[in-house]
C-alpha cells in the first residue's frame, strides 16, 4: 500500500554559528527506509547545524508519478526551500540509455522547472542511489550490465550524474560512498535483508552524505551516531569525508579556496608536521614519517589507503582535501603453538613477542584426557602442564599431545541366558557402552546388578559418561505357566482351578457331564475344540484357559399346517425330557380342518392336541380346505350369459358375468338374486360368501333406413337405401367427380354445408342425405374495408390454383401473389397508403373474379 508522508518540519536549536537549511525530499522507501530525513536532521542538529525538512516520498515511486502527484507538487508549490532533493525509482537508472531518456529525463526536467519557478536560488540535489548488493536478479537476462553489484552501482552513478549537469544540479552521492565502505569496510552491512534497501548503517550513511552536501561541511564535526557503534559510525563519517567533503567538486557543489591535510601518528612514532595543515591549491607538502627506538613504521595511509610502510609522503599540486595517518609496531618474534585432539594451549596460535620479552603457555587437557607429551622447538619437555619463554631473541614452537583415560567394565551372566559383549570390555572416559541381556529359550531374567546393586530385570542397561571402571552381571530363572481350569453346570473339568507347570512340560485334562446332561463346548484359550471328552497341553510355553460347558438332553417337536389355517406353535419346538407341549390348529376365514396328524397318523380334525410326558422326538401336521359356494346363470332366447349354468367358487373369490345379445337382438334387462340391475353388458360378484343367482332378458332391436343421393359431377358412398338398427352411427363419403367441387350436402332436406363428410350418430329413426356438385369457383375477401392484413378465400375443384393482383386507383400493380391454391385461406399483407384498391382473381391467365377492397386506419 502506497503511504502518504505529509509533510514534517524538524525544528533543532541551534548555536549562533550555526546554519539553517530548508530541505524538500521527493523519493520513495529509499527515502522512507529509517527515516533518512529525520537521521539527516539529528545529523546535522549534533554538528550544530539546523535542518528543517519536508518529504514526499511513497513506496515504489517514480519521478513520472511524483510529477502528476498532487501532494508533491502541492509541496513544492509551497515554496522556501533551499534544496528539492530528487530520487528515481532504484532500478530506472540503470535502465538503457535510450529508455532512461525517454522515461526519466523529461520528468526530472518537469519537476526541476516547478522547483526553480516557485523557489527562487533553490538547489536541486539529485539523491545518487546504489546497485543492488547481489547484482538485480530480475532483470539479469535482459540487462546483463545488471547482473553484478558494479554494473548496476556504475550506470546508477553515471545517469544521476548526467542529470544533475543536463539540469544544473548538485549530487548527494550516498551511492558513491556506499562504493567506499563496500570496498574498504565490507563488514559493515549497508544493506536490509532484502539486499536493496538500506539498513540503518546504510541510512546513517546516507544522511552523513546529505549533511555534508547540504551544509558544505566537514562530517568529522557530526558527533552524533543513530543506533550504531562509535567505530562503526566514526568510519562512515571518515568515509563521506574522503568521497564527499574532500572532493565536493566532483559533485558539483561548491570548492573551498583552501585545501587541509589532515595527519596523524599512532604509537611508536611520529609524523611531522602533524595536525591540520592548510594548503593552498596547486601547493604541495611533505610528511616526515619516524619510528621510536625499538619500533617500525606498520603502514602509512593516505586517504584510507595504505602506501606501505613508508618514511615520508608527499602530497604534490594539491587540489582537494586530504588525510594522511602513520601506525608503528614493536620488533617483534612469532611462538607458534599447537594442540592435538584432546586438549589445548593457550595461548593458541601464532604469538607475537616483542625482542628480549617472555611468553608462558598453559597446557589443559580436555575432560577425559590427560597430557601425553609437550615439545618445544621439536623437542620432547615431558608431560607438563605449563612452559615459559623467557628472553625471546628468536621464533620458537611449541605442541602438546594427549591421550583419552580409559575404564573397563567387567560383564558375567549365569546359566540360563546371556550378557552382551561379555568379558571385560575396555571404554573411553566420558563415553557410553550399553550391555543386551538375553535369556535362553524357556528362561527370563530374574535380575541384574550394575555394580553389585540390583536394578531390576532389565533386557539392556547403558553406561552413561563412565568416568571410573563398573561391573553388571545377570541371572535367569525357568519360566513356569498356568493353566486355569472351569466349567459350568451339568459337569466337571479335571484337574480342575489353577495349575503351574514348567516350561516344555505337557498337561492332560479330562471333562465329565452329569447324569442328564451332555457336554455341549470345550473351549482353549477361549476358542472351541467341539464337544471333546479330554485336552492335552503339549510342550508348554504359555498361559492357558480350558472351559467346559454342559447343556441338558432336549427333544425337537415339529409343527406344520397346510394352505389354509395355522398351527401353535409353529415349526421346531424344543422341549425337555419328561416335559409337555400343547398345539393349537386354528382354520383360516373360508377355511375349516380337513385332519391333524401326529407322528404321520391322523387324530382326525381336531383343533387342539396335547404331548405328554416326552421322551422322544415328534411330529405333528394340520391340513385345511377351502369353503365353496354354487353361482347360477340363465337367460332367454336372444343371447347368452357366461359362464352358464351353475359355478362353483371358492369362498371370498370374484367372478365376472358377460352378457352377449345375438345379431339383431339387446339386453333389456339383468336381474341378480331376484333384483333388477338394468341394461348392464357384465356383472362382477367380489368376495363371494353366499350362493347367488343372476339372469339376462334379451329383445330385438328396431331397424332404420337412410337413402343417399348424389347429383351429377360426384358421388356419395354408400349411395342408394342402407338399413341400420336403431342406436348405430354411419358416415356418408361425398366425393366431387374431377373439376368438380362439391356445392352443397343437404340431411332430411336441410343444408349441412358443402361437407365433403357426414356422420349420422346414435340412429333413432329414418333418413335423408342429398349432395350437388358444380364446375364454379366461389371467392370471398374479407374484412373489407381492412387495416394492413385482408384474407382470400377461393372455393374450387380440387388441384386449382391462382394469382392475386392489387391495383391502385392510378392503375398501378402494387401487390400480387401467384399459385395461390384453393380452398385455403390466404392472408394478404398489404403496406401501401390508405385508399381504394381493386383486387382481381385470375385462373390460368383469366380474370375470374374481381373486388374493390378500401384500406383505411379507422
Amino acid at each position: 500500500m502506497k503511504k502518504l508522508f505529509l509533510l514534517l518540519f524538524c525544528f533543532l536549536s541551534i548555536s549562533a554559528e550555526s546554519q539553517t537549511k530548508r530541505v524538500l525530499f521527493i523519493g520513495n522507501s529509499y527515502t522512507l527506509n529509517n527515516n533518512l530525513p529525520d537521521i539527516t536532521a539529528d545529523v546535522a542538529a549534533s554538528a550544530g547545524d539546523e535542518l528543517i525538512y519536508g518529504t514526499a516520498a511513497f513506496a515504489s515511486y517514480t519521478l513520472q508519478l511524483h510529477s502528476e502527484n498532487s501532494t508533491t507538487l502541492s509541496m513544492i508549490h509551497q515554496g522556501g526551500w533551499d534544496y528539492v532533493v530528487l530520487q528515481e525509482f532504484s532500478q530506472n537508472p540503470s535502465e538503457p540509455l535510450a529508455w532512461v531518456q525517454t522515461n526519466v529525463f523529461p520528468y526530472v526536467q518537469y519537476l526541476d522547472n516547478e522547483i526553480n519557478t516557485y523557489n527562487p536560488g533553490v538547489e536541486t540535489m539529485f539523491y545518487m542511489t546504489w546497485g543492488r548488493r547481489d547484482g538485480d536478479a530480475d532483470r539479469c537476462a535482459r540487462l546483463p550490465e545488471v547482473c553484478t553489484y558494479e554494473g548496476m552501482d556504475d550506470l546508477t552513478r553515471e545517469r544521476y550524474m548526467m542529470m544533475a549537469q543536463n539540469y544544473h544540479g548538485v549530487v548527494s552521492p550516498v551511492g558513491a560512498v556506499w562504493r567506499y565502505l563496500r570496498q574498504y569496510y565490507p563488514a559493515i552491512e549497508l544493506y536490509d535483508a532484502d539486499g536493496s534497501h538500506p539498513s540503518q548503517a546504510g541510512s546513517y550513511a546516507g544522511a552523513c552524505c546529505f549533511y555534508t552536501a547540504i551544509f558544505r561541511k566537514d562530517p568529522s564535526l557530526i558527533t552524533y551516531n543513530y543506533t550504531l557503534g562509535s567505530s562503526t559510525a566514526a568510519i562512515i563519517r571518515n568515509a563521506v569525508r574522503e568521497v564527499v567533503y574532500n572532493h565536493l567538486s566532483t559533485w558539483y557543489l561548491e570548492e573551498s579556496t583552501n585545501y587541509t591535510v589532515y595527519a596523524t601518528a599512532g604509537s611508536g612514532g611520529t609524523i611531522s608536521p602533524s595536525g591540520s595543515q592548510t594548503v593552498t591549491p596547486g601547493s604541495g607538502i611533505t610528511f616526515s614519517i619516524a619510528p621510536n627506538n625499538g619500533y617500525l613504521i606498520n603502514t602509512v595511509t593516505v586517504d584510507n589507503v595504505s602506501v606501505g610502510p613508508v618514511s615520508s609522503y608527499t602530497f604534490s599540486a594539491v587540489s582537494a582535501n586530504h588525510t594522511i595517518s602513520a601506525t608503528f609496531r614493536p620488533s617483534t618474534y612469532t611462538i607458534t603453538s599447537s594442540a592435538g585432539t584432546g586438549g589445548s594451549i593457550s595461548p593458541s596460535g601464532s604469538t607475537s613477542v616483542s625482542y628480549g620479552g617472555s611468553r608462558t603457555y598453559s597446557i589443559t587437557p580436555s575432560t577425559g584426557y590427560r597430557i601425553s607429551d609437550v615439545r618445544v622447538d621439536n623437542v620432547s619437555i615431558g608431560a607438563v602442564n605449563t612452559y615459559t619463554f623467557s628472553n625471546v631473541m628468536a621464533n620458537h614452537s611449541i605442541t602438546a599431545s594427549f591421550a583419552i583415560i580409559t575404564f573397563s567394565i567387567n560383564a558375567s551372566s549365569g546359566s540360563g541366558g546371556s550378557i552382551s559383549p561379555g568379558g571385560t570390555v575396555t571404554v573411553n572416559y566420558g563415553s557410553d557402552r550399553t550391555f543386551s541381556i538375553a535369556p535362553a529359550t524357556g528362561y527370563y531374567i530374574s535380575d541384574v546388578e550394575v555394580d553389585n546393586s540390583s536394578v531390576g530385570r532389565v533386557t539392556s542397561y547403558t553406561f552413561e559418561d563412565v568416568i571410573s571402571n563398573h561391573s553388571i552381571s545377570a541371572t535367569f530363572s525357568i519360566l513356569r505357566y498356568t493353566i486355569t481350569a472351569s466349567s459350568g453346570a451339568g459337569g466337571s473339568v479335571t484337574p480342575a482351578g489353577t495349575s503351574t507347570f514348567n516350561y516344555g512340560s505337557n498337561a492332560t485334562f479330562n471333562i465329565t457331564p452329569s447324569t442328564g446332561y451332555r457336554i455341549a463346548d470345550v473351549r482353549i484359550d477361549n476358542v472351541s475344540a467341539g464337544a471333546i471328552s479330554s485336552y492335552t497341553f503339549s510342550n508348554i510355553t504359555s498361559d492357558h484357559t480350558i472351559s467346559a460347558s454342559f447343556a441338558i438332553i432336549t427333544f425337537s417337536l415339529n409343527s406344520s399346517a397346510g394352505n389354509g389355517g395355522s398351527i401353535t406353535p409353529q415349526g421346531v419346538t424344543t422341549v425337555n425330557y419328561g416335559t409337555g407341549q400343547k398345539y393349537t390348529v386354528t382354520p383360516s376365514t373360508g377355511y375349516y380342518i380337513s385332519d391333524v396328524k401326529v407322528d404321520n397318523v391322523s387324530v382326525g380334525p381336531v383343533s387342539e392336541y396335547n404331548f405328554t410326558n416326552i421322551t422322544g422326538n415328534h411330529s405333528i401336521s394340520a391340513s385345511f380346505s377351502i369353503i365353496t359356494f354354487v353361482m347360477t346363470s340363465s337367460s332367454n332366447t336372444g343371447g347368452v350369459v357366461s359362464p352358464a349354468g351353475n359355478t362353483t367358487v371358492n369362498y371370498g373369490s370374484d367372478l365376472t358375468y358377460d352378457f352377449t345379445p345375438d345379431y339383431g337382438f339387446r339386453i333389456k334387462d339383468v336381474i341378480v338374486d331376484n333384483v333388477s340391475k338394468g341394461k348392464i353388458t357384465s356383472f362382477a360378484f367380489t368376495g363371494i360368501t353366499d350362493n347367488h343367482s343372476i339372469s339376462v332378458v334379451y329383445e330385438p332391436i328396431p331397424v332404420y333406413s337412410i337413402t343417399a343421393t348424389a347429383a351429377a359431377g360426384g358421388s356419395i358412398t354408400p349411395a342408394g337405401t342402407t338399413d341400420i338398427f336403431e342406436g348405430s352411427d354411419l358416415t356418408f363419403s361425398i366425393i366431387p367427380d374431377p373439376e368438380y367441387r362439391i356445392l352443397a350436402v343437404s340431411v332430411d332436406n336441410l343444408s349441412v354445408g358443402s361437407v365433403p363428410e357426414y356422420t349420422f350418430s346414435d340412429i333413432t329413426g329414418n333418413h335423408v342425405i342429398k349432395a350437388s356438385f358444380t364446375t364454379d369457383s366461389e371467392v370471398k375477401v374479407y374484412p373489407n374495408p381492412f387495416r394492413d392484413i385482408f384474407s382470400v378465400k377461393i372455393a374450387s375443384p380440387y388441384g386449382y390454383t391462382f394469382d392475386l393482383e392489387v391495383i391502385d386507383t392510378a392503375g398501378r400493380l402494387v401487390y400480387a401473389q401467384y399459385g395461390i391454391p384453393g380452398n385455403d385461406i390466404t392472408s394478404v399483407v398489404l403496406q401501401k397508403p390508405d385508399g381504394f384498391y381493386l383486387a382481381r382473381i385470375l385462373l390460368s391467365g383469366k380474370k375470374i373474379a374481381s373486388f374493390k377492397l378500401l384500406k383505411a386506419q379507422k
